[in-house]
């Protein structure tokens, strides 16, 4: 499945889960939960690109650049994993730049 392919069934999805389940009426169903933490996990499948967070200086004349997941887990820039290990996000390195900054 692609980029596209999932964003398109979760658009499907959930616009069927309000259709099937409304949550005025079955908002302690575990079929709706079912439904809802499916869509979750969709969702986490769609990569999003890793927040810049703060640039380090090492002492020696290079700074690193600190990214992090939308949940707050710093990344390991070296691997480039594919998913954070905190939440299962999909990361998306595609812009990325892995070479350090000179002062």
């Amino acid at each position: 499945m692609n980029q596209q392919d999932i964003k398109q069934s979760l658009k499907h999805g959930k616009h069927m889960l309000e259709k099937w389940y409304p949550e005025s009426s079955y908002k302690d169903s575990s079929v709706r939960l079912f439904y809802v933490i499916a869509i979750a996990c969709m969702e986490l499948q769609i990569a999003k690109k890793p927040i810049e967070g703060l640039t380090i200086p090492d002492g020696y004349g290079t700074k690193w650049k600190i990214t992090e997941c939308e949940c707050g887990l710093n990344l390991n820039n070296d691997s480039m994993e594919k998913y954070c290990t905190r939440c299962g996000q999909r990361i998306l390195w595609e812009d990325y730049v892995d070479e350090p900054e000179r002062c």
